[in-house]
């Protein structure tokens, strides 16, 4: 029996069974805040009964949030949310503090009936959870918003992003991919996203077979041994970015139930990287087939500055080598930016006088037109003069 039948068949018996807000314990079901060793505590001592944080830890939470507002500027939400608990807590603030761990909000308030209500249990559970994030280290923190934070489905104007990535051996093309992430990190990031709420139990093993479906293709890429040294490394160094785009692929898809497909993606993401590598136009098998397939032209034309570069190079290295241009050229430029700007504003005022007249125009503009004026008139002198001599 497959492993997915088998987590099907326990779920209908024991039903699903979510991590806790506060303790982070897997034993609330869909929907439910905090877990029965949880409920009716303080959420920040988890010793005083209440029913959400108790009067002496509000208070210093409070103090606290005041402190590093006059020191710091604004806190984070989650200091805010401690601070005036969920009745004067903002829902964006809520929502904040629920992306940092990829939490759901929509499953709590549901469960509360929508609304107000679901309002009111949404800010609560930023609450819980905001409890749970005070008890961490700035590094930890910052830690668990790497591997378990959600990330935007989408870029600037909707459009999925790609760009080249600068490497240690050199660049490489990975979908939405933006940064290199190790084994050990996406390995911590996807058993997060199984054990997340949001998550079927059944299909949660799925974003580890997808990292190991990449990391088996490229590996396999590897072994056939026809690759140098450089192009080795180089298709090396696309796993760390296969498994972050696989990773965030999976935050995306945990929601909408189509985790399946991550495979498919996982294998087809890794394809296209590899193919990104070997197809680098500066690699030298491919430089070679480039150059041989030129036109006499353009072979010449880049013979020519080959030349060119090896006699400078050569000219730096004993010393004979005279720059093109000496001295500070930002100066210079700056100071003909500076003679633009003063000609720009001696023509608007020059515009505006003769349209408005000098009753209605400011002194300084009067005489910024009666510089311009002058100019045109010694330049029309001066083409006159040159007309005379032809």
């Amino acid at each position: 029996m497959e492993l997915r039948e088998i987590g099907s068949q326990v779920t209908e018996v024991l039903g699903d069974r979510y991590p806790c807000y506060r303790c982070h314990a897997h034993k609330c079901t869909k929907g439910q805040i905090l877990c029965e060793n949880c409920h009716g505590k303080c959420l920040v001592c988890q010793k005083t009964p209440a029913a959400e944080i108790c009067a002496p830890c509000a208070a210093a939470k409070k103090k606290t949030y005041e402190e590093q507002r006059s020191r710091h500027g604004e806190p984070h939400a989650l200091h805010k949310l401690l601070a005036y608990g969920s009745a004067d807590a903002f829902a964006q603030d809520a929502k904040t503090v629920l992306r940092m761990l990829s939490l759901p909000e929509r499953p709590i308030r549901e469960a509360a009936g929508g609304g107000s209500a679901g309002g009111f249990a949404v800010k609560r559970a930023a609450v819980a959870t905001s409890a749970w994030l005070a008890e961490k280290t700035g590094a930890e923190r910052q830690y668990i918003s790497l591997t378990r934070g959600r990330k935007p489905a989408k870029t600037h104007l909707g459009r999925p992003q790609t760009r080249r990535l600068r490497t240690d051996v050199g660049r490489v093309r990975v979908g939405r991919s933006r940064h290199r992430i190790s084994t050990s990190q996406a390995l911590t990031a996807v058993d997060a996203i199984g054990g997340s709420r949001a998550m079927v139990p059944a299909i949660s093993d799925v974003p580890l077979h997808a990292l190991t479906i990449a990391s088996e293709y490229v590996e396999e890429r590897l072994g056939r041994g026809d690759l140098d040294a450089v192009t080795y490394a180089k298709v090396a160094n696309t796993v760390g970015y296969v498994h972050e785009a696989i990773v965030s692929r999976a935050r995306r898809q945990m929601r909408s139930g189509h985790v399946e497909t991550l495979e498919t993606f996982a294998r087809a993401e890794a394809e296209r990287a590899v193919t990104a590598v070997l197809g680098d136009r500066r690699l030298p098998q491919n430089r070679a087939a480039r150059h041989a397939a030129e036109t006499p032209k353009k072979r010449k034309a880049r013979e020519k500055l080959e030349g060119h570069r090896a006699k400078r190079k050569a000219s730096i290295a004993d010393g004979t080598h005279k720059p093109v241009k000496t001295g500070d050229t930002k100066n210079y430029f700056k100071t003909q930016a500076k003679f633009r700007d003063r000609h720009y504003q001696k023509k608007l005022a020059y515009n505006k006088v003769e349209r408005l007249g000098p009753g209605a125009c400011r002194p300084h503009e009067v005489e910024k037109h009666a510089a311009y004026k002058a100019m045109l008139e010694e330049k029309k002198a001066r083409n006159a003069a040159r007309k005379g001599k032809k």
